[in-house]
C-alpha cells in the first residue's frame, strides 16, 4: 500500500491514465458538491449509476476494457451546468458511457475523451441546454459565465 502511494505521488507516469485523469478531476467534483450540494450530487449520482451500468454490461458481455465507462460519465456530466434538465443529464451520462464501450471495443488505441465528446454532441444538438448555471451562492439562474 505504502509502495502505491510513493508511486501515484512521486512517479505520476507510471500510473494508468485512468488514474491520473480520477486524481486531476477530483478536486473539481469535490468543489462541485461544495458549491452545489444537492443538485450537484444528484448529477453525480447519475454519472456513476450510468457509468456502472455500462461497465456491469461491458463486463457481463466479455467486451475489453482499458478504463470504466464511470470516468467519461462523470467528466462529461462535469461539464453541464447545476440547473441542466435531469433527462440532459442522464443523456450526457450514458453517451459518454456508451461511447467509452464503443471507443475501447473498435477504436482502442485513440485517446478520446468521450464524455467531451458526449457533451459537446449534446450541447451543440440542444442549442445548448445543457448550459443552464446558477448563482453558488444563492443558486439562483445565472447566464451562461463564459
Amino acid at each position: 500500500m505504502v509502495q502505491a502511494l510513493e508511486k501515484a505521488a512521486f512517479e505520476p507516469a507510471q500510473l494508468p491514465a485512468a488514474a491520473l485523469a480520477a486524481v486531476a478531476l477530483a478536486p473539481s467534483v469535490v468543489m462541485g458538491l461544495v458549491f452545489f450540494k444537492v443538485a450537484a450530487l444528484i448529477v453525480l449520482a447519475v454519472a456513476v449509476g450510468a457509468g456502472s451500468l455500462a461497465h456491469l454490461g461491458a463486463r457481463l458481455a466479455k467486451l475489453p476494457l482499458e478504463t470504466s465507462p464511470i470516468l467519461p460519465a462523470v467528466i462529461g456530466v462535469a461539464l453541464v451546468g447545476p440547473a441542466t434538465p435531469l433527462q440532459w443529464v442522464v443523456l450526457v451520462a450514458s453517451g459518454a458511457a456508451v461511447l467509452e464501450l464503443a471507443r475501447a471495443r473498435w477504436l482502442p488505441e485513440a485517446r478520446i475523451q468521450t464524455g467531451l465528446v458526449a457533451f459537446a454532441a449534446i450541447f451543440l444538438a440542444t442549442g445548448g441546454v445543457t448550459a443552464a448555471y446558477l448563482n453558488p451562492s444563492g443558486l439562483t439562474p445565472l447566464v451562461e459565465p463564459i
